[in-house]
Order: structure tokens, then C-alpha cells, then sequence
């Protein structure tokens, strides 16, 4: 929401490229115009983590949005991982499972070389 009335308040043009349904809403509902990572690249890119370790490896994408959170870390230039000290935990796995995911390609018909 602050992002929003800042953005009112100081004329700001932005743009969101949402990586769930429910930011979609929420930036729909606020006035923040959406658009696409096929459109727009980010200029930066914040989101949160799951658990840090302290080594910083971190553990993100718990949701369904993990594909899509890893396509936009990889496209943006500048990242910002945002956590409070409840994330911060001696060994990852430790108050959430590690997440596996799983990435089907579409078979084309062609064997690979």
C-alpha cells in the first residue's frame, strides 16, 4: 500500500510484474498497473525468503510461484532479499521443508545430441 500512495503522491510511474495471483489482485485493487516479464524486464526486483542460514543460503519459493520467482531473480540486475530475524535459522530445512520442483519440457519429437 505505501508503495501505491507514494507512487499518487509523487506522480511515479510504475509498473509491477507479479509473480502470484494474489499480488495481482492486491495491485489491481491499488491502481498499479501490471504488466508481463514477456513485456518488461525489472529494473530491480524485492521479495522475501523462507529461511536464512549463516552462510546466506536461503530458502525461497515455498508457494506455487516458485518458476516464476526464479525467472524474475534471473532477469532483474539488482535483487533485494528481504527477511526479519524469525528467517534466520542455524541449518535450512529447519521450520520448513526444503522445496523440490520439478520443470517438464515439452517434448519437440527430437532426440537431444
Amino acid at each position: 500500500m505505501a508503495i501505491a500512495e507514494r507512487a499518487k503522491g509523487e506522480n511515479l510511474s510504475i509498473k509491477v510484474i507479479p509473480t502470484s495471483v494474489e499480488i495481482s489482485l492486491v495491485c489491481s485493487k491499488l491502481g498499479i498497473p501490471l504488466v508481463s516479464l514477456y513485456e518488461h524486464r525489472p529494473d530491480w526486483l524485492f521479495d522475501g525468503a523462507d529461511e536464512v542460514d549463516p552462510n546466506r543460503s536461503l530458502i525461497k519459493g515455498r508457494g506455487g510461484a516458485m518458476f516464476k520467482e526464479k525467472m524474475m531473480i534471473s532477469s532483474s540486475p539488482v535483487n533485494y532479499i528481504l527477511v526479519d530475524e524469525s528467517k534466520i535459522v542455524k541449518k535450512l530445512g529447519t521450520n520448513f521443508p526444503v522445496p523440490i520442483e520439478v520443470f517438464r519440457r515439452q517434448y519437440t519429437g527430437r532426440k537431444n545430441s
